[in-house]
């Protein structure tokens, strides 16, 4: 009798044994997937992100310079790709100044105000400033507050 308790046993340990291994390989199937479309959504959104300031970059190179009626055109088909941005502005550098001021605005009518602003004042967007032009794509300043926005309207740079 203690010979077919000992092999039962020994077929309940090996049985469960394969049970926990076939229960974990399963979980780390399903974990690596997860991980796997985590990753694709990130890297998808990472390269939306970026597709916005390049956009201007790449047309910048092209045109050499932009109108206000290029800059709002081209800021308006970017505005329907990119829902989410609120708004943009264009800070061409002055010449012979180091001033970097609001030269345009979309939307128009809802950052008229931010015309002839100098963003290098403000040391939040001169750090974001100087960011752009050390990688020559984009500076992110956090939260500041332009003028005319209210507390719970942060707009980043």
């Amino acid at each position: 009798m203690p010979l077919s308790v000992s092999v039962n046993l020994l077929v309940l340990t090996v049985a469960f044994m394969i049970v926990g291994r076939f229960d974990r390989d399963a979980r780390q199937a399903e974990f690596d997937q997860h991980a796997t479309r985590h990753a694709v959504t990130l890297a998808t959104a990472f390269r939306a992100a970026l597709e916005l300031p390049l956009t201007l970059r790449d047309h910048f190179k092209v045109s050499g310079a932009f109108a206000k009626r290029d800059f709002e055109a081209l800021a308006a088909r970017l505005h329907i790709r990119h829902p989410g941005v609120r708004g943009m502005v264009w800070l061409p550098v002055q010449p012979n100044t180091s001033r970097l001021t609001v030269a345009y605005a979309f939307p128009a009518g809802l950052y008229s105000h931010l015309h002839g602003i100098d963003f290098e004042r403000v040391p939040l967007w001169r750090k974001a400033l100087d960011e752009a032009r050390e990688n020559r794509l984009l500076g992110v300043s956090g939260g500041s507050l332009l003028p005319g926005s209210s507390l719970q309207d942060g707009e980043a740079l």
